[in-house]
C-alpha cells in the first residue's frame, strides 16, 4: 500500500491528519482548524520531508505547511482553490474529492482567518511568515 492511501485509511478511522512516511504513520491527531497541520510541522519537522499528509480538509495555510515541510503529496476530501494552486505550483501531489473557493469560518459567514490573512499571498515563504504572525496571537 502506496503512503499516501495508508494515510487516507488512517484518516478515514477519524482523524483530522494523518503523515505517514516510508509505510509508517509517524502522526496523526484529531483536532480544529489548522491546529493539527501545525503540531505535526512543529513535532515532525525535516522528518516531514518526503512524506504524505491526509488532511480533513485542506485549506491554504496547510498547504503552506506542506510546502514549507516539503512533503512529497496530499490526500484531501475538500480543498481549496488557493491551496491546491499552491501546491500544484510546488509540484506536490494532490488527492482530493472536491474543491472550495475557500475554507469558512465556523459559522460559515466568512472565510476562516487563516484563509483570509493568505488568500493574496503567493510566496509560501511569505504566507508562512503570515501564518507564524496569526498563530503568535491564538
Amino acid at each position: 500500500m502506496s503512503d499516501i492511501d495508508l494515510a487516507r485509511e488512517i484518516l478515514m478511522q477519524g482523524f483530522s491528519l494523518v503523515v505517514v512516511k516510508d509505510g509508517e504513520c509517524l502522526f496523526k491527531e484529531r483536532g480544529t482548524w489548522i491546529h493539527p497541520i501545525v503540531h505535526a510541522f512543529e513535532k515532525l519537522g525535516d522528518t516531514m520531508h518526503g512524506a504524505s499528509v491526509a488532511d480533513s480538509i485542506m485549506g491554504k495555510a496547510a498547504a503552506v505547511l506542506c510546502i514549507m515541510g516539503k512533503v512529497r503529496s496530499v490526500y484531501t476530501p475538500a480543498i481549496s482553490l488557493p491551496a491546491l494552486k499552491m501546491l500544484s505550483r510546488e509540484h506536490i501531489q494532490v488527492q482530493y474529492e472536491r474543491t472550495v473557493p475557500g475554507i469558512m469560518n465556523r459559522d460559515r459567514s466568512d472565510f476562516c482567518l487563516a484563509e483570509k490573512i493568505m488568500m493574496d499571498v503567493d510566496d509560501p515563504e511569505k504566507a508562512f511568515s503570515a501564518l507564524w504572525k496569526l498563530l503568535q496571537k491564538d
